[in-house]
């Protein structure tokens, strides 16, 4: 028998709990991250603290994968709302900022008049997040700069696109919103491109071979399309397309085009 001072949760509010819980979480493990990207910055790569500091950030990429893989599976679609796709980016370019080398560049390209993405508004923030630290990594120290587009596309013939189709499909979206993040870095081979979305493969010194393969899970849960193309010495340019939400259009973002 029950006590007065128990509490039963129906399974759908469980759900909710638990989602909101995660949602929490993994907002307090971005700030963490950040604020521990930040410090291993200010330390010399022979400071003792260094390498624990990097296993502190190692140990948090697993939770964040984690919490991730907990939401997928707990919430189903509670935590998807119509997504403000300019809006996130604008603050996710604030995030990175605060961990990129002051020589990098971020240009925004962001259309007008986008329509709604329906998404979990945390996970496109970690995959706009993890593309744009991505690019800069290929770029470090090298003075260029990392374009970040949106635009509205009816239609998407694969014929074409020029690259490689991460998710397989033979067909694409009848309509799109895309998210475009282009860098002028080094590239990255074909040999490696087949292997760089292999959970915990890396080609970096401290890399811990999560980031992308976290993309490629946000773009299949949201039955999106991911098209990469790259080219060593001449860069890299990832394209993720969104179905388009069933809301109305957005009114014109406050950054549309510019330098930030």
């Amino acid at each position: 028998m029950i006590s007065k001072n128990q509490q039963v949760y129906p399974f759908e509010d469980f759900g909710v709990m638990v989602g909101g819980t995660a949602h929490d979480l993994n907002n307090l493990l971005t700030g963490a991250q950040l604020q521990a990207a930040l410090a291993v910055r200010k330390l010399s790569p022979d400071n003792p603290a260094a390498t624990h500091i990097t296993k502190v950030i190692e140990a948090m990429e697993h939770m964040t994968m984690f919490v991730n893989h907990l939401l997928s599976h707990t919430k189903g679609a509670q935590m998807r709302n119509y997504v403000d796709l300019n809006a996130l980016i604008n603050k996710c370019v604030n995030i990175s900022s605060l961990i990129m080398g002051e020589d990098i560049q971020l240009e925004l390209k962001l259309a007008s008049d986008l329509p709604y993405i329906f998404a979990d508004k945390i996970q496109v923030q970690q995959l706009i997040l993890n593309l744009v630290l991505n690019a800069a990594e290929s770029l470090y120290l090298s003075g260029q700069s990392i374009t970040i587009s949106t635009d509205c596309q009816p239609s998407i013939q694969i014929a074409k696109e020029t690259g490689w189709w991460v998710t397989g499909e033979n067909n694409c979206l009848s309509g799109a919103v895309l998210l475009e993040i282009r860098d002028a870095g080094s590239g990255i081979s074909q040999e490696k491109l087949q292997r760089v979305f292999d959970p915990y493969y890396t080609t970096k010194d401290e890399g811990r071979g999560l980031g992308l393969p976290l993309v490629l899970e946000v773009v299949r849960s949201h039955q999106g399309r991911l098209l990469v193309s790259s080219h060593q010495g001449k860069g890299t340019v990832f394209k993720v397309f969104f179905p388009v939400g069933q809301g109305e259009k957005l009114p014109r973002p406050t950054v549309s085009n510019g330098w930030i």
